[in-house]
């Protein structure tokens, strides 16, 4: 068995006695308390305490009904202050009959006090909700209101938006009046804009002075009619450009009666010129004309569409004043409803009422989103925004009578709280016909228990005092044996263990420890002091073999030391010698590579002669070429030359035959123009003009065509000696291509000489450089020879005191007695 076993066990033999003891003295104790609750209950104080106890529950049981029956809030902070005294009283009798039941509990208070204060809660609550609800009332009462003003004000806007929209229809039809007018009178003006024209076709073509003198007064007419015209008189500047055209067509009137007279060449081009100037002003006035009509057209297209917009928004304007008009019923009847809301008794009348304000939010939600949509189609922004307050009110109205913690809400929550009070009424009276039947209860069971308490305390008495002497001293004795036992069994191994620690303190490893079979902590330290004497034993033994190992070891490195010190002085003075030779065959690898470069120097100076030999060659054969081509390209250019004065020739020869059929052409005109007599006179000038250019035209090309031949003559000499020269060019650059590539040559066999003995003068440089690190390695190599020899000389020094130290750790571990 463990020490801690042991322990563990002491304690809990002295706790079952402890226990003992206390649950003997606490039945006891209980059993006299219970039978003096029966002495005392049939005493005169204990009944008096009872009656008094009811009549306390019965006060505060009417003053919590008064308090739920509270009208107002100074009524309830009256009625609750008088009931939360009464409970004061009602816990301090109870505490006093508790004493007297000898500390049982009565649960009677708690249970007022809950049902007070949850009565409190609730008539708090519904005193609050009473006053949210009046204040809701206004608000919604008000809300109609101003809903039903803002309708009626949205109603008047709209009826003002029709009667709007129909003066625009006038407006409108008016304008369309205006326009289709001037499209009229512009679709008269054209016809007159063309008879203008046509006289003056008529003007040019007539060669009769009567026919003239008509049309000059057809013409007349005709610019007063244009005058007259209401387009033409509503624009200044369609009058003055119309009165200055009658001005022209006179002009030409004019023109062309003088023309008939004189019958001038003059004349004729001066009535030409002011025809086409007239035509061009026709044609002018033309184009604006048409233009305007086309703006006319524009104009009468805008305003048709204009119509049909204010049409289509008259139309929907007549709609939303029907549909608006729906919505003032439907707000009465809200406001009805929410009236009679205050007046429910029950849940039931609650959800009807709550159906019937759903429907007509159904109704008014529908017609909203008709108005809204209808305008928007108006885009009656003003109208619109109205509208959505008007909405924002229904909406505002709808939460504060259907939303969470709505009006209906709360008066549901109302019906509910009278609902609890009831209840919570019924619980109270519960509670004190409960409480009056217990206390005839007690008091008449108390009456019979109280000669039989008297004798059993006194026996109950006796007995646990005998008990508890019993118990305590077996307890006593118990507990000096178990001790002393614990005591022999820890301390007899411990002295045992204290020896055997002495005697490994001075060095005697030899000492025998007899475990003994005890299974506790002392039996396990017991065996685990034995594994480690012999383990010490083992160990000292090992330490001594080693330091003998040590010492001989020691010594043989020392000797090794000496031998390796004699051969590394023979070895530096080998590297000594051998870096001087180094130096001098150093020395003369750099003559060897400085004569080298000389001569790589000269070999490339002659290379660089033969490169610009070879470059003046290369340019004399470029140079060459070039001749040649530019000598090709002019022959080339010649033959193109001889070829274009063929082509030239071709063309004067049919320029002379069309010369010889225009003075053929000529003659046939002259003589048609003779035979016209006095009216061909004109055209037998013109024919006799064209005769002599076309006599001039053929003596031209006769001399273009002697030119030309000239040319060709000249272009021919040029071909034979661009030819010859060509030649001549092409033997040239043969033989300069010859000497190119002979230079070429040269420079490559100069490149291959300097290139070799660079790579003379380089391995030169290589060997000379490959020099100076073999004698520089050997510098090293002696150097680190002399280090090694130092290092020989410390191994030795470091082997002799490990030889000491290892006697010295022999002679300690001799110490140890095994």
């Amino acid at each position: 068995m463990t020490i801690k076993t042991k322990l563990t066990l002491n304690i809990v033999i002295v706790l079952i006695i402890i226990v003992a003891v206390a649950a003997t003295s606490v039945i006891g104790m209980g059993f006299i308390k219970n039978k003096l609750s029966y002495l005392t209950e049939r005493s005169t104080p204990f009944q008096m305490k009872t009656v008094e106890f009811q009549r306390a529950i019965q006060g505060v049981t009417a003053e919590i009904i008064k308090v739920s029956a509270s009208n107002n809030f100074e009524e309830y902070k009256s009625y609750r202050s008088e009931a939360e005294r009464s409970l004061s009283e009602v816990k301090k009798v109870q505490k006093e009959l508790e004493t007297l039941y000898g500390g049982k509990k009565i649960e009677t208070y708690n249970e007022l006090s809950r049902i007070a204060g949850e009565l409190f809660e609730i008539t708090d609550v519904r005193l609050k909700s009473e006053e949210n609800l009046a204040a809701a009332n206004k608000s919604i009462t008000q809300k109609l209101k101003d809903a039903s003003r803002v309708m009626k004000g949205l109603d008047e806007k709209i009826r003002g938006f029709q009667l709007n929209r129909s003066a625009t229809v006038l407006t409108v039809q008016t304008n369309m009046k205006m326009i289709s007018g001037g499209i009229k009178e512009i679709e008269n003006l054209k016809p007159v804009l063309k008879d203008l024209q046509i006289a003056v076709l008529e003007i040019q073509r007539t060669h009769d002075k009567k026919d003239l003198a008509s049309i000059q007064g057809r013409t007349g007419t005709t610019i007063n009619k244009a005058l007259q015209n209401k387009f033409v008189k509503e624009s200044k500047g369609l009058t003055a450009d119309i009165k200055a055209l009658g001005e022209k067509l006179e002009e030409l009137v004019k023109l062309h009666l003088s023309m008939i007279e004189e019958k001038k060449d003059e004349a004729m081009v001066k009535c030409e010129t002011a025809a086409r100037d007239i035509n061009e002003k026709l044609s002018l006035l033309f184009s604006n004309v048409e233009r305007e009509e086309a703006l006319f057209n524009e104009k009468i297209n805008v305003e048709v569409k204009k119509e049909s917009e204010v049409l289509t928004q008259a139309n929907i304007s007549s709609n939303a004043l029907q549909t608006s008009s729906q919505l003032l019923p439907v707000g009465l009847h809200i406001e009805t409803l929410g009236t009679r809301l205050f007046t429910v008794t029950s849940s039931k009348d609650l959800d009807g009422i709550e159906a019937e304000i759903r429907k007509d939010y159904e109704t008014i939600e529908y017609n909203n989103k008709s108005i809204e949509r209808l305008l928007i189609k108006l885009k009656a922004e003003d109208e619109l925004k109205t509208f959505h307050d008007v909405g924002g009110d229904f909406a505002t109205i709808k939460s504060l009578l259907l939303g969470r913690d709505g009006i209906s809400d709360r008066i549901r929550h109302q019906i509910t709280t009278k609902e609890k009070v009831l209840e919570f009424t019924e619980k109270l009276r519960g509670i004190v016909s409960k409480q009056a039947e217990k206390g005839k209860e007690t008091v008449s069971t108390a009456k019979g228990e109280q000669e039989k308490a008297i004798g059993t305390v006194n026996r109950m008495v006796r007995f646990t005092t005998v008990l508890i002497l019993v118990i305590g001293t077996g307890a006593v004795v118990f507990g000096v044996a178990f001790g002393i036992w614990v005591y022999r069994s820890i301390s007899t191994p411990l002295h045992q263990l204290m020896r055997i620690s002495d005697e490994v303190s001075h060095g005697d490893l030899r000492c025998d420890l007899s475990v003994h079979s005890n299974n506790d902590e002392v039996g396990a330290v017991q065996a685990s002091v034995a594994k480690m004497v012999t383990n010490l034993r083992d160990i000292v033994g090992k330490i001594m073999a080693a330091t003998l190992n040590l010492a001989s070891s020691s010594e043989e490195l020392s000797a090794t030391a000496s031998e390796l010190n004699r051969g590394s002085a023979e070895q530096a003075a080998q590297i000594d010698q051998s870096s001087v030779a180094m130096t001098q065959m150093s020395q003369t690898t750099l003559e060897v590579a400085k004569n080298a470069g000389d001569a790589a120097d000269t070999s490339r100076h002659t290379s660089k002669l033969a490169k610009e030999g070879k470059d003046v060659v290369d340019q004399t054969v470029q140079g060459m070429s070039h001749i040649a081509r530019a000598v090709k390209d002019a022959s080339a250019i010649s033959d193109s030359l001889g070829e274009s004065s063929k082509e030239i020739g071709k063309v004067v020869s049919v320029i002379d035959e069309i010369a010889e059929q225009i003075n053929l052409l000529a003659l046939n005109a002259a003589i048609e123009a003779a035979r016209a007599g006095e009216h061909g006179r004109g055209f037998a000038v013109v024919a006799d003009e064209v005769r002599q250019l076309s006599e001039k035209t053929v003596r031209s090309t006769k001399e273009i065509a002697g030119i030309v031949r000239k040319i060709q003559d000249a272009a021919t000499k040029s071909i034979d000696a661009m030819s010859q020269g060509a030649a001549e060019v092409e033997k040239g650059v043969s033989l300069s291509e010859k000497a190119s590539t002979s230079l070429g040559m040269i420079v490559e066999a100069s490149e291959k000489e300097a290139d070799m003995i660079h790579r003379i003068a380089a391995a030169s440089e290589e060997q000379s450089t490959a020099s100076e690190h073999v004698s520089e390695s050997m510098d090293t190599i002696s150097r680190v020879t002399k280090e090694l020899t130092n290092s020989v000389a410390e191994i030795k020094k470091t082997s002799e005191a490990l030889a000491v130290h290892a006697n010295e750790l022999n002679s300690i571990a001799s110490w140890f007695k095994t």
